[in-house]
């Protein structure tokens, strides 16, 4: 966090910013500045802290790490958490798009409305193990809390004993 966005965006493919293992500075803030740039990561400067940052631009730039070469999957985990509307709409639009494209995306979550209105497919994992499985026209919170939760047919008999 207290490494540059610059630096943050480039370590992990220095091969595209570097000749004979010096940083070429120029192609670094080029490329650097364009994946920023697809991502609308907003800083005032690539040269600033990563943690002076709002959430999320921090997200963004967390994102556009990965994206510097156009990946074949992308491991989203919890990519909203701690950022605001404005910005959680931007990472569900970014990922709309690589998902377009292609990108095989997994995303987890545990805010429902995400999975729901972001996923083509959810797995509903409990202690370590995919217990369920829903399409998108299948997956609703009710469905999906009661196969995260393990709602047992005996524990659905007792609902229904106590309703009627």
């Amino acid at each position: 966090m207290m490494r540059s966005v610059r630096e943050n965006v480039s370590m992990v493919h220095l091969s595209l910013v570097t000749r004979a293992g010096f940083v070429r500075g120029a192609r670094e803030k080029r490329v650097v500045s364009e994946v920023l740039r697809s991502v609308d990561t907003r800083a005032a400067s690539i040269s600033m802290p990563v943690s002076e940052l709002s959430g999320g631009n921090q997200q963004k730039v967390a994102l556009a790490k990965w994206l510097l070469r156009r990946p074949r999957a992308l491991l989203a985990d919890e990519p909203t958490r701690g950022v605001d509307v404005g910005a959680k709409r931007a990472i569900y639009g970014l990922i709309r798009s690589l998902a377009a494209e292609g990108v095989g995306v997994l995303f987890i979550s545990d805010e429902l409305d995400e999975l729901i209105g972001l996923a083509h497919r959810t797995l509903v994992a409990r202690a370590g193990t995919i217990v369920d499985e829903f399409r998108r026209s299948e997956a609703d919170e009710e469905s999906i809390i009661r196969a995260a939760f393990g709602a047992s047919a005996a524990a659905e008999g007792l609902k229904g004993s106590a309703d009627g």
